[in-house]
């Protein structure tokens, strides 16, 4: 192998990731989209396929990448002047939640369940989704929300129909509980539920839905 010739070929690579990098401007600053993952997995694939090639001559790189970061930058150009491009290329936001109301579809249609956004949500230092005026899913992945509600720390018991027993031991209570309760207060259906949280006596609870008009919870006390 002529070490000499992959050295010169290195050189030349990260020339032009610097100046990819460069000419990127802020956009390092940002979380990466979709569109940036697969464009930095081609430039490496590039890269990692030609180095050890010894047919493969450092101009030959030079003029790859080159255009490779050539149609990355037209389309990056493209997608801030055009905003049906920019929707096409990097999507659009996703709303789990607006002004209060829980969207049972979106949840279907990006295949997620409660118990997962509560798990992002809490990184984050949520209290709970009943705290939350929106849940918004980024077009790169991340999960955002706003809110003007703070609570203590709650526990999702019913996600989309299904009882969360390992919860329900971290709050010393059982199925027999929980649904004697819920019936109690008009839900003797479980599998009708979206969503039931439960903290400090209290009970949140979406009923299901499978329409786009959303659905807001019903806040239950247990003890007044």
């Amino acid at each position: 192998m002529n070490y000499l010739l992959v050295f010169e070929k290195m050189i030349v690579t990260i020339i032009l990731l610097l100046l990819y990098n460069r000419l990127s401007g802020l956009r390092k600053l940002a979380p990466m989209t979709t569109f940036d993952t697969i464009g930095n997995l081609v430039i490496g694939a590039i890269s990692g396929t030609t180095l050890l090639n010894e047919r493969v001559k450092p101009k030959d790189i030079f003029v790859f990448v080159l255009i490779w970061l050539g149609i990355l930058l037209s389309i990056r150009y493209l997608k801030g002047t055009h905003r049906v491009i920019r929707n096409m290329i990097d999507g659009q936001p996703i709303f789990l939640m607006r002004d209060g109301r829980l969207y049972p579809e979106m949840f279907r249609k990006i295949n997620t369940d409660n118990k997962s956004i509560e798990s992002l949500l809490r990184n984050k230092g949520v209290t709970g989704i009943h705290t939350l005026d929106e849940i918004i899913i980024e077009p790169n992945g991340q999960i955002s929300y706003t809110t003007s509600k703070k609570d203590d720390f709650s526990q999702v018991l019913i996600d989309r129909g299904q009882i969360h027993f390992n919860t329900l031991t971290i709050i010393n209570k059982d199925e027999k509980w929980l649904r004697q309760t819920l019936a109690a207060h008009g839900y003797p259906n479980i599998d009708s539920l979206f969503c039931v949280e439960y903290a400090n006596d209290s009970f949140w609870i979406y009923a299901d839905s499978t329409d786009n008009a959303g659905v807001t919870y019903q806040q239950i006390k247990l003890k007044e």
